[in-house]
C-alpha cells in the first residue's frame, strides 16, 4: 500500500511545485527593479517555462491513475481479507485432514452447545480436522455443518455424522442456511470455473444443486420466514453490500450502499428486519434495518469488532461473535483468535458474554439457535 501512497504524493508534488514557481516568477517580474538590472519588466518566455509546464502536466496526468491504483489495491486487500477464510475452508487449497489451512498447523474442532440461560457448555463431538458453522434443524434432531467443501448432518441422538450429497457443489464454504420449513438447504459453493462463491439450493436430504445467483462472489446468510427471499453479502464493482433475491430465482435487490464492508444479513423471525454487521462507523458493529433496506440502525457501540448477529427463534435475543479490541482489522474475521459469543436483547441494550473460546472464523457464521431458543451450537478449536 505504501508505494501507492508514494505515487499520489509524488503526483501532487509535481502539480504544486510548478504552480508555486510559475506564480513566484510572475510575481517577481512585476516588482520594480533598480540598480544594474534596470526598471524594465521582462516576462518569461514559454520556452523558459516549458520544464515547469511539463512537470505540471505529468503530475496532472499521473494523479488520477495513482488514486485509481491506490483504490484498486485497497479494495483487493479488503476482498482478499474477507474471502480468504471462506475460500480456503471450501477446500480450494486442497488442505489435508487435520490441518488448518489458514495456519498450516494441526487442528482439532470441538462441536459444542451452550445453555443460554445458565451458560453451561456441553461437548457433542471432537474432530481432528476443520468443521464449521452448525445450523440447527427445525425438528431439533440434527446440526448441519461444513467441512472440506462438503456438508454434513450430525444426529444429536446418536452423535454421528453423515455427508449430505450436494452433487457437483463440493467446494462449499461456511455460509449455509436451512429453509424455514426445513425441506431445503441453501449453500454457498465456489464454482470450478472461477473459484468464486455463488448461492445454490439443494433438498435437505441432498440432491442436485440449483444455481440461484449467477453473479459472484455471493455469500449466503439469511432466508426469510415466509420462505420467499434469501439475503446475502455480495461484492459488486469492488464493494461488499447486502442484497436479497427471490428464493425461486430472479433479479437481486441491493439494500445497502455505504463505504465499508456490510456482511452477515439475516432475517428476524417476524420477518420485519434484517440484521447485519458493518464497518461503516469504523469498527465492525451490529446493525438492523427494515427488509426493504430502510431505517438502518446501529445496535452495538463498543470498540470491539462484532460479527454475525443471529436472532433467537422467539425473537427476544441476539447472539453475535466478538473479537477483542485491537485484535483484528474491522473488516477481517480470521480463525484462531480468543473470541466471545455475546447476547443482547433484540431491541438493544446491555450485552452479556455467554462463552469465551478459541475460534472466530467458523464458530457461528450461521444461525445456530435451537428451535426452542434455549441453546446455541458453535465450534471451538484447539491447535
Amino acid at each position: 500500500m505504501n508505494k501507492y501512497v508514494t505515487y499520489i504524493v509524488t503526483s501532487v508534488f509535481c502539480i504544486v511545485m510548478p504552480l508555486f514557481f510559475i506564480a513566484y516568477i510572475y510575481w517577481d517580474v512585476s516588482q520594480p527593479k533598480t540598480g544594474p538590472v534596470g526598471n524594465g519588466i521582462q516576462k518569461p518566455t514559454f520556452y523558459q517555462l516549458s520544464p515547469l509546464f511539463g512537470t505540471l502536466l505529468m503530475g496532472l496526468g499521473n494523479l488520477p491513475v495513482a488514486i485509481m491504483r491506490y483504490n484498486e489495491n485497497k479494495k483487493r486487500i479488503e476482498h482478499d481479507s474477507h474471502d480468504q477464510g471462506r475460500k480456503e475452508d471450501a477446500g480450494m487449497d486442497k488442505q489435508k485432514p487435520g490441518v488448518n489451512s489458514l495456519e498450516k498447523q494441526p487442528l482439532y474442532s470441538i462441536l459444542e452447545i451452550v445453555d443460554t440461560q445458565t451458560g453451561e457448555r456441553k461437548t457433542l463431538a471432537e474432530f481432528d480436522y476443520l468443521i464449521e458453522a452448525p445450523n440447527w434443524t427445525p425438528d431439533h434432531k440434527y446440526l448441519i455443518y461444513n467441512s472440506k467443501g462438503q456438508l454434513y448432518r450430525f444426529e444429536l441422538e446418536t452423535l454421528e455424522s453423515a455427508r449430505i450429497d450436494s452433487g457437483y457443489a463440493t467446494h462449499c464454504n461456511n455460509d449455509h442456511v436451512l429453509s424455514p420449513d426445513g425441506t431445503k438447504l441453501a449453500i454457498s459453493h465456489h464454482t470450478q470455473e472461477d473459484g468464486r462463491s455463488r448461492i445454490y439450493i439443494i433438498p435437505i436430504e441432498g440432491g442436485h444443486p440449483e444455481l440461484l445467483t449467477a453473479l459472484a462472489p455471493s455469500y449466503l446468510h439469511g432466508w426469510s420466514p415466509d420462505g420467499k427471499t434469501l439475503s446475502y453479502c455480495a461484492e459488486r464493482s469492488g464493494d461488499y453490500n447486502i442484497y436479497t433475491i427471490p428464493a425461486v430465482g430472479g433479479t437481486e435487490t441491493r439494500l445497502t450502499d455505504t463505504l465499508g464492508l456490510d456482511d452477515g444479513p439475516e432475517y428476524s423471525p417476524d420477518g420485519r428486519h434484517i440484521w447485519f454487521n458493518s464497518t461503516r462507523t469504523g469498527f465492525m458493529q451490529v446493525w438492523r434495518m427494515n427488509t426493504d433496506g430502510s431505517d438502518q440502525t446501529q445496535m452495538t457501540f463498543d470498540e470491539s469488532n462484532n460479527w454475525f448477529p443471529h436472532v433467537s427463534p422467539d425473537g427476544l435475543s441476539v447472539a453475535f461473535l466478538t473479537y477483542r479490541k485491537g485484535d483484528v482489522a474491522p473488516n477481517d474475521h480470521p480463525a484462531n483468535k480468543e473470541v466471545e459469543i455475546r447476547i443482547m436483547p433484540v431491541n438493544g441494550g446491555e450485552e452479556r458474554t455467554l462463552v469465551k473460546l478459541f475460534g472466530g472464523q467458523g464458530t457461528i457464521n450461521v444461525n445456530s439457535w435451537s428451535p426452542d431458543s434455549r441453546y446455541l451450537a458453535f465450534v471451538s478449536y484447539r491447535i
